[in-house]
């Protein structure tokens, strides 16, 4: 299903099979290395050695073909993929990693858009909520782009609002605009609270 933040397009789908994505995420749990970087505290794949990322073609593959629906939703003539070369079958550059929240974790206010000169920047990013508690975990917030009113009134108006917290179950997958501030809320539960979160690219045609 689509829908609109800040105006700009937000897919939230299910998956079809969670329990067979959560089979997959616990093959990748041993992976997992302690970060403290970015402003942000908890498990995580995006820092390991190459022979250590997630790796899990089933995810990937559910990931892609959610992201390429949302593409024909939304009329786009966009193939994506997880891959930051152009090599069709390069399987070491797939921007893919696990995140693992106990109490206490969090990440603050980010993007996954880099003004570093040569990157190369990815279309779309995404978080998958492999294990989650709606009613005790984390949330996943989105942050408003734009400079903030003070009018409180304008609030009322999910435009102008500083944040909106979204709606989501364990099994559901987020896809959204790479450069829109995100930030997840402190853990206050044990948890673990997992998501697999990465980015899309647009796949060159042949």
């Amino acid at each position: 299903m689509i829908s609109t933040v800040y105006g700009y397009p937000i897919c939230k789908v299910s998956v079809n099979d969670k329990t067979k994505m959560m089979d997959e995420v616990y093959l990748n749990v041993k992976k997992i290395g302690n970060v403290s970087m970015w402003d942000s505290e908890c498990l995580t794949t995006s820092t390991v050695s190459d022979e250590n990322k997630f790796s899990s073609e089933y995810v990937k593959n559910e990931i892609i073909y959610h992201a390429n629906e949302m593409m024909k939703e939304l009329g786009l003539n966009l193939d994506l993929s997880l891959k930051m070369c152009d090599t069709k079958d390069c399987t070491f550059c797939d921007d893919i990693w696990m995140n693992i929240y106990n109490k206490g974790h969090y990440q603050v206010t980010h993007t996954h858009y880099s003004e570093q000169p040569g990157a190369t920047l990815p279309l779309f990013s995404f978080s998958y909520f492999a294990k989650y508690n709606s009613e005790k975990d984390a949330k996943f917030i989105f942050v408003n782009p734009v400079p903030l009113s003070n009018c409180k009134e304008l609030h009322k108006l999910d435009c102008f609002k500083p944040e909106i917290t979204m709606d989501v179950k364990e099994g559901d997958i987020l896809i959204f605009p790479n450069f829109m501030p995100h930030r997840v809320e402190e853990q206050l539960d044990k948890g673990p609270r997992i998501t697999i979160s990465g980015n899309l690219y647009e796949q060159l045609k042949d």
